[in-house]
């Protein structure tokens, strides 16, 4: 029993010294050798300690449970426990133990708090309430106590007291990114977007590129400031490259082989029921499988019915969540996918990082984004000619724009939507909408919404945001409405409904969308006019404030599209008082947009791929032009002199040569070996000698087009070159 307690003693010691893998080395001799020991639970609670430290929380929960089992009154093994599993975002599983663990231990601020935390993250409100007050009771200022006050009660509908909690916690912490974040985006919702801006600037400017996510988030904050610089906001994107270090790479591993089968993969943190989904489906499920593989890396968290769909129906889906950018490059490049694919741009749950690194040779954003990345590594940004028309706009992006003819978007409502409502034009009230974000609401917009209500008699407009629960905020945009002469009961605010059928069937209960300004809605545009809902957007310049107008040319509904304010507020009218117009759209509207151009996802699909394919071709004619094209051509120029000599000899004997060479080297292979047989044929005369020369050097050009096609690079190339086409060269420079 010495020699095991000396173990024990010599492990503390080197513990408490920090010498953690000699300390872990003698407690698993314990466990192996002295099962027996008194101390045997401790020893494993221990090793599960050491095993968290080292992110290895399988193995933790292994030891911990062990101990457990040994000693089930040793109750800080719950609070361990607890612990890994709210790392590992288990946290139900964390809550049980916690919660065993207090009720040892009634006044363990630390765990209360850890059990308010958990419930905040499973967005249970009330209960997180509950938990936070008994912090509160204990310290009022433990920790950041008052941003989860903040985010608990913003959830909850009490928004003003949300605020409040922020500013405390800013007094405390004044450079909290989380805090500021928040603070920001509840500004931005109540239309306070200067505010917005200044505090995730001040976040940005605190975080490192670990914390990249801020900067992102005042990137993103920067789109709905309608008083933004195209150029200020073009410069802040570059910045961001900056704070992650981004490097160019320009080598790669990919077979460069034209038309092989190629692997595409898409990073999203929403490949779910959101609204990028409903944009990115169609590619996921109609792709020529014949050639193209496609691989999701998921970061998502929380997989629901449409992950389930996408996983079920991709080559591969690998969830990256819990990944480091790092170890998800390596993935990357080890599955050798030639175009990735961002769907996130500086929204929530992006993977930036990723594409700034370039695990892929061909690199493209679209879909989820209204601006550049600022990346100079992402290579390509999918728009079209109705968002982008301005080639002048062009010097605003990092990426390369290709522009689709028709519509960069398709629409692809899967959810279980209502049927649309046929008779909501049998009273006489005009009800308005706009569904779309209230962070894109201004008090311009206002002014022109308020013109078109007073000139429509009997009419009504319904905003709809999760800050509207808040009755105080709800009076605030009411009072604006007011403001320019409406009535507050002509202005009818709804909060966030929990189910997509139930916020889809809001759209029965309205008669026309108007459209925001300058940062046009996607999603929600779409909706309204697949539940019967006309639409009526004003164009602007850049692509944030086009979309609209995509989105409408595509269906054939130009006529809702105006080019100023005041176009806007007569094409409002004008519709609200066209009753059979009216009736007209709202049976009709969800049939012609399911055959238009917005929702032909087959077409759509072809025509992306054909986009890929091409770049495809384009970087495999680049690279090999770089790589190998030179050395190709100086051998050609050469055999080519040769056989001018020769020529002077026999005639023709190197017609089609040069076309070999020089002209369709890569895409034309079977031609070109016709082309040869046909050379070679005629060739053959008297002089078997030289015959079986020129024969060894085609033999050898051959072989080297077939390397070039395969992606072989200069190390084989250089050999054909010096062990075939050289010596049979000299000799013949030795005959003629």
């Amino acid at each position: 029993m010495c020699e095991v307690q000396d173990k024990f003693d010599k492990a503390i010691k080197y513990e408490k010294n920090g010498n953690l893998e000699y300390a872990e080395v003698l407690f698993k001799e314990i466990i192996e050798k002295h099962k027996d020991y008194h101390n045997i639970d401790l020893v494993y609670n221990k090793l599960g300690v050491y095993s968290y430290s080292k992110k290895q929380f399988e193995e933790a929960i292994k030891y911990l449970k062990e101990s457990l089992n040994i000693n089930p009154d040793l109750c800080i093994t719950y609070r361990l426990i607890g612990i890994v599993y709210k790392s590992t975002e288990e946290y139900d599983k964390a809550i049980d133990n916690f919660k065993i663990y207090i009720c040892n231990d009634k006044k363990s601020l630390e765990t209360i708090y850890d059990i308010m935390y958990c419930y905040t993250e499973m967005s249970h409100w009330n209960e997180a309430a509950y938990w936070a007050e008994k912090v509160t009771s204990l310290d009022a200022s433990y920790k950041k106590i008052n941003l989860y006050l903040g985010i608990i009660n913003y959830n909850l509908g009490n928004v003003n007291k949300a605020e409040n909690f922020y500013k405390n916690q800013l007094k405390k912490d004044p450079c909290c990114l989380n805090t500021l974040d928040k603070y920001a985006v509840l500004s931005a919702k109540r239309g306070k977007h200067e505010c917005a801006i200044k505090l995730l600037k001040k976040a940005a400017e605190n975080a490192g590129a670990e914390n990249y996510n801020y900067f992102s988030d005042y990137l993103l904050m920067l789109n709905y400031n309608i008083g933004s610089n195209y150029e200020d906001i073009y410069n802040e994107h570059l910045r961001f490259s900056n704070l992650i270090n981004e490097k160019v790479r320009l080598e790669f591993s990919n077979k460069l082989l034209i038309n092989k089968k190629l692997r595409v993969g898409y990073v999203s943190g929403d490949f779910k029921v959101h609204s990028v989904a409903y944009f990115v489906i169609s590619q996921l499920l109609l792709y020529n499988r014949e050639k193209f593989q496609v691989y999701c890396y998921s970061d998502l968290k929380k997989p629901d019915i449409v992950t389930n769909l996408i996983q079920s129906n991709v080559d591969c889906f690998r969830n990256i969540s819990k990944l480091t950018d790092k170890e998800t490059i390596r993935v990357i490049e080890k599955d050798e996918i030639d175009i990735l694919i961002d769907i996130a741009g500086h929204t929530g749950d992006n993977r930036l990082p990723i594409f700034a690194a370039k695990p892929s040779p061909i690199q493209i954003t679209c879909i989820g984004y209204p601006n550049t990345t600022g990346l100079k590594n992402m290579d390509y940004r999918l728009t079209d000619w109705y968002c982008d028309p301005e080639i002048l706009n062009d010097q605003y992006y990092t990426e390369k724009l290709i522009r689709k003819n028709k519509s960069f978007l398709c629409y692809n409502n899967f959810t279980d939507a209502p049927e649309v409502q046929k008779d909501k034009q049998d009273n006489n009230e005009i009800i308005f909408c706009s569904f779309n974000n209230s962070t894109k609401l201004t008090e311009r917009m206002i002014e022109i919404w308020s013109k078109i209500l007073i000139n429509v008699k009997k009419s009504k407009i319904m905003l709809k945001s999760d800050i509207y629960k808040d009755k105080e905020i709800a009076e605030e945009i009411k009072e604006k409405f007011l403001k320019f002469g409406v009535k507050k009961d002509r202005v009818e605010l709804i909060g966030i409904y929990p189910e997509n059928y139930q916020h889809l069937n809001a759209y029965n209960k309205v008669d026309i969308a108007l459209d925001t300004f300058p940062y046009n809605g996607t999603t929600t545009t779409c909706e309204a006019l697949y539940m019967g809902v006309p639409v009526i957007t004003l164009a602007g310049k850049i692509h944030l404030s086009r979309v609209g107008v995509s989105i409408l040319a595509n269906i054939g509904m130009e006529k809702f599209i105006a080019y100023n304010t005041e176009e806007y507020i007569e094409k409002a009218i004008k519709l609200a008082e066209d009753k059979k117009e009216l009736k007209y759209l709202n049976e009709n509207l969800r049939g012609i947009m399911i055959k238009s151009d917005l929702m032909d996802g087959a077409r759509y699909v072809s025509e992306i791929e054909a986009i890929f394919a091409n770049l495809w071709t384009k970087y495999v004619k680049d690279k090999l032009g770089i790589e190998t094209f030179k050395t190709v051509k100086n051998i050609s120029i050469t055999i080519k002199n040769i056989l001018s000599k020769i020529n002077k000899i026999k005639k023709n004997i190197s017609e089609g040569f040069d076309s070999l060479i020089l002209i369709n080297l890569i895409n034309d292979l079977p031609e070109n070996m016709v082309k040869l047989n046909e050379y070679m044929t005629n060739l053959k005369v008297e002089d078997n000698e030289y015959y079986e020369l020129i024969e060894a050097i085609s033999k050898s050009i051959i072989l080297l087009i077939k390397l070039v096609q395969t992606g072989s690079f200069v190390d084989e190339v250089n050999k054909v070159i010096d062990n075939m086409i050289l010596p049979a060269l000299n000799k013949l420079i030795v005959k003629f």
